[in-house]
């Protein structure tokens, strides 16, 4: 019961990244730690009578592979989109498709060249998954075939309660563990050590002036949808402007021209690199916000660096910070 099922040849596993990776990254083996930039090609393309929109498939899949929290090692790598020539090709793949190519039809599968992403699983994931959003299982999908293409096989839940390694077959079973979407730390590491990269630490949830959680301030509406999926409400402001309201994270993104123009959380699952976030009292955000001017109301930091000047607001409700928000600077 997989996602895939093991490839057929473990000595290509073996040899995969000290050749056809070095290839991709333009480097010689021996390389590998001097390349510049850290750039990895993959195509999109879709086999059989698959139902789900295409257009959202790619830049969904864009979107997760460069998310700083996954195989992307906090932006070091990047994974770039080609129409021909890519290290591997992520395919939506109708489950007769799957077959085809001598896997299981129920799941998704790599073989090869061929990370293959089972159509019908796209939209309704699998009973592991039951009661999140189907998006947190194109996540896991996503990153555990590509995982593949990348060299890992598969892991095993180590401690009942812990976040599952993304290279476990989380599909076919929990084993005890939580639902996880990305690599964890150490699957990270053994990336970042292959590939002659510095792991650099995931981004805080909140980058001043720059981002809250995964969305970043003139990001494109595309980058939003295929990092947080399909909003749970969409609100219409007026000419090219609308609202999208998620209830993960309690974020508001406010798009204008498909572009994020503010951003704004409710939730205390984001916090500054010191700390401070929703839930936090006044006294920690006076003391650890550098740089921001504070009132009974809120505290609020001005950004004036290259010409785009945003502001990053905390509002106090009984002296605690209870929403968190980014916008252009006035």
């Amino acid at each position: 019961m997989s996602e895939d099922r093991e490839l057929r040849s473990a000595r290509w596993r073996r040899t995969f990244l000290t050749a056809a990776l070095a290839c991709c990254l333009g480097l010689g083996v021996a390389g590998a730690a001097e390349a510049q930039p850290r750039v990895i090609k993959y195509e999109v393309a879709r086999e059989g009578a698959t139902r789900a929109d295409f257009r959202e498939f790619a830049y969904t899949v864009d979107a997760i592979l460069n998310d700083p929290r996954g195989w992307s090692l906090s932006g070091a790598v990047e994974f770039r989109r080609v129409s021909r020539g890519g290290l591997f090709a992520v395919t939506l793949a109708s489950p007769s498709a799957v077959a085809r190519h001598g896997c299981n039809g129920s799941y998704s599968c790599r073989l090869g060249h061929d990370v293959l992403i089972n159509d019908h699983r796209w939209r309704r994931a699998t009973p592991s998954y039951r009661g999140a959003p189907v998006h947190a299982y194109r996540q896991m999908v996503v990153n555990h075939e590509v995982g593949h293409a990348l060299g890992f096989g598969h892991a095993r839940c180590r401690r009942a309660g812990a976040f599952a390694p993304v290279m476990q077959q989380q599909s076919g079973g929990l084993q005890g563990c939580r639902r996880n979407g990305f690599a964890l730390a150490r699957e990270r590491r053994t990336l970042a050590r292959r590939l002659g990269i510095r792991l650099l630490p995931v981004p805080s949830g909140i980058g001043i002036g720059r981002r809250i959680g995964p969305v970043e301030l003139q990001g494109s509406l595309e980058q939003v949808l295929g990092r947080l999926g399909t909003p749970s409400s969409r609100e219409a402001r007026g000419g090219a402007s609308s609202l999208l309201r998620y209830r993960v994270g309690h974020l508001d993104v406010l798009v204008v021209h498909e572009r994020v123009a503010g951003v704004s959380t409710r939730s205390s699952t984001f916090r500054t690199r010191a700390g401070v976030g929703v839930g936090s009292t006044r006294g920690q955000a006076v003391e650890r916000l550098d740089g921001a001017a504070c009132d009974p109301t809120a505290c609020l930091i001005h950004d004036p660096a290259g010409g785009a000047a945003t502001d990053t607001t905390f509002l106090f409700g009984d002296g605690r910070v209870t929403e968190v928000r980014l916008g252009p600077g006035s």
